[in-house]
């Protein structure tokens, strides 16, 4: 029972039984049981013995018969949380009485007694005692009472507890800023509870930034974006060197498509810092913003090296982003040996890529970071770029060749094997992109995104179904929410002459994952099950998001020609 805290022992006397055990652990008769049970120091040696062979059931009866005689904190704690772990509920729920008796101000017995309450379905007998813990321990006893609601235990009952304890005033927060109870709310998927717990929180602290950030979480756990912006608004308002509530609000902002709105939240911080300037690059590249771009640029132009030493690398990133190719050229050039250095050649190796492709040029750059001093995972990052450019530009071969050279430097990074194998696909070399699968599979089986790929594969570009069907399967159970994985799961169902149960996979592809492809496969099967409309509907939203890619625009122009 993970809700009740384990502490340092009191006393010797039980960490003298377990020293026992470990030196003595011998069998016992049932004529020695049967004594044992008349003394509850043995009765709790007894107690350990059946723990060390597993037999919970009874560990947690002799614990119990040790303890009607013993009133020792230590041992009630160990015999409560032992029933617990036996899931004796009623065994645990005595003995757990009898430590709270004995010790009534123990948030820990307080705890497992809240927490057998709520297990047994008692919420008004678990709800008074989630209020004494609350009231009794302050900010700790709160979060004891999260942990007890959180159990899986308490989940049937979670909604009506926190109910009874809102009316009640118990989850009022003292201090929003050091501790709520929404986020356990949420949590749980009592978004009204949420709301309520938030708004009385705000009611009674109304100049708490902290009270109108746990408000805008209630609201975005209800869909009500409008309102969460307005709350994280003001709670910047309320505290504006608040770093996480600033980049929430301007998260927000972007998810509704206000991309100026966003950059000019991130532009008013008080403290420009390296995380947030690469944050406004990123956001201003998104929108394709090229005032914000000349923004950045002028504003990096006046910094100093010493106040932001990634400023030159920043600028380079500006430059390249307005395709200003050799003034981004110049700017990484001048980043020095340190955290930026790798970045800058790999960037320049793009920006020679780019305009006027210099691909002599941009090899040149990634060759230089293959050396000792340069971490390897940032190595394998230089050789699997080099492949990508390569590939990009029709040069397949070479992009096997560097492949190769590679791999023999890495032969088991699981990164240049998979990226040699998505190649290998496109470039029609299914049996090379088969080894390459299975090679990464022989040293790690539970990579379900090689399971995945291979699944796949087999599934789409062979008629080996069944067999990729398995691969899916065991890609699935590793990774259940996965988008890919159950669009790969719909596909092969489709392919196999399921289409019904192909929908109800790629039905939840779609919901969990915004991917062209998996549209593109969710419209196909709902073409072919007659939901024309619905599947028109899927490839167009698709095609606004992205108008390029190839899966989709090919089973576009096969199934609806006309669009």
């Amino acid at each position: 029972m993970s809700a009740v805290h384990k502490h340092q022992p009191s006393k010797p006397l039980l960490s003298a039984f377990l020293l026992l055990l470990a030196a003595f652990a011998v069998p016992v008769s049932a004529e020695q049981s049967e004594a044992w049970q008349k003394d509850p120091l043995l009765s709790a040696l007894s107690a350990e013995f059946a723990l060390q062979s597993g037999d919970m059931a009874k560990a947690a009866a002799d614990y119990e018969r040790a303890v009607e005689q013993v009133t020792d904190p230590e041992w009630l704690e160990r015999a409560t949380m032992i029933s617990l772990h036996a899931n004796d509920l009623p065994r645990a729920g005595r003995v757990a009485e009898r430590w709270l008796v004995l010790q009534p101000n123990d948030s820990r017995a307080l705890q497992a007694v809240a927490w057998v309450s709520i297990a047994q379905g008692e919420v008004e007998s678990a709800t008074v005692r989630l209020a004494q813990l609350v009231a009794a321990d302050g900010l700790d006893g709160s979060r004891l009472a999260v942990q007890v609601l959180l159990t899986s235990e308490a989940k049937p009952h979670a909604e009506s507890a926190l109910d009874a304890l809102s009316a009640q005033g118990s989850l009022l927060s003292a201090d929003p800023a050091e501790f709520s109870f929404v986020p356990a709310a949420l949590a749980l998927g009592h978004v009204a509870s949420g709301l309520s717990i938030a708004q009385a929180d705000l009611d009674a602290h109304p100049l708490s930034g902290a009270a109108f950030r746990w408000r805008a979480q209630a609201h975005y756990a209800a869909g009500a974006l409008a309102l969460a912006e307005g709350d994280l608004a003001k709670a910047v308002e309320l505290v504006p060197d608040n770093r996480d509530w600033r980049m929430a609000w301007a998260a927000l902002l972007s998810e509704q498509d206000n991309g100026k709105k966003t950059l000019a939240v991130l532009a008013d911080a008080p403290e420009q810092d390296a995380e947030l300037y690469a944050t406004r690059i990123s956001y201003a590249a998104e929108a394709e913003d090229d005032k914000a771009l000349k923004r950045l640029a002028r504003e990096l132009g006046k910094r100093k090296d010493e106040d932001l030493p990634e400023r030159v690398l920043f600028l380079g990133q500006v430059a390249e982003l307005r395709e200003r190719w050799e003034e981004a050229l110049k700017w990484y050039a001048q980043v020095p040996a340190g955290p930026g250095f790798v970045d800058s050649r790999m960037r320049m190796a793009v920006v020679y890529s780019s305009d006027e492709p210099d691909l002599r040029r941009a090899r040149e750059q990634l060759e230089q970071l293959r050396v000792p001093s340069v971490d390897p995972n940032r190595q394998v990052d230089s050789w699997l770029l080099e492949t990508e450019l390569l590939a990009n530009a029709e040069r397949r071969d070479e992009a096997e060749q560097v492949f190769q050279a590679a791999l023999d430097e890495y032969p088991n990074s699981e990164r240049l094997l998979y990226a040699r194998a998505i190649g290998r696909v496109d470039g029609d070399d299914l049996a090379g992109a088969e080894a390459d699968l299975r090679r990464i599979l022989s040293f790690d089986p539970n990579n379900s995104q090689a399971l995945n790929a291979l699944g796949y594969t087999l599934a789409d570009r062979t008629d080996r179904h069944s067999e990729a069907l398995a691969f899916i399967q065991r890609a699935l159970d590793l990774a259940p929410d996965e988008g890919a994985i159950l669009d790969s799961m719909g596909w092969v169902q489709y392919r196999m002459g399921h289409p019904e149960k192909a929908l109800e996979y790629l039905k939840r592809a779609h919901e969990v994952a915004n991917d062209a492809e998996i549209a593109a496969h969710y419209g196909e099967v709902l073409h072919v099950t007659g939901e024309v409309e619905k599947a028109i509907e899927v490839w167009q939203e698709a095609l606004e998001s992205d108008p390029d890619d190839a899966v989709l625009k090919e089973t576009m122009d096969r199934l609806a020609p006309q669009l």
